[in-house]
């Protein structure tokens, strides 16, 4: 049984890991960098969250 897409809020974190790894292993980081990276991004966007982040983002035409 797969857990993709059951839209339960462990898949979407693991989801958010798997991309922080992939960004990560493209820049021969850590994935923990990366982290902190969107942790500092997060807090000055006054978000806690990606889609946070994205919401806040599209709302105040940055992207």
């Amino acid at each position: 049984m797969s857990l993709v897409g059951s839209g339960q809020p462990a898949d979407s974190e693991t989801r958010v890991f798997l991309v922080d790894q992939e960004i990560a292993a493209k820049l021969s980081l850590s994935v923990h960098p990366i982290d902190s990276y969107n942790r500092s991004l997060y807090e000055k966007l006054h978000v806690n969250t990606r889609s946070g982040a994205v919401a806040k983002a599209l709302k105040e035409r940055l992207v």
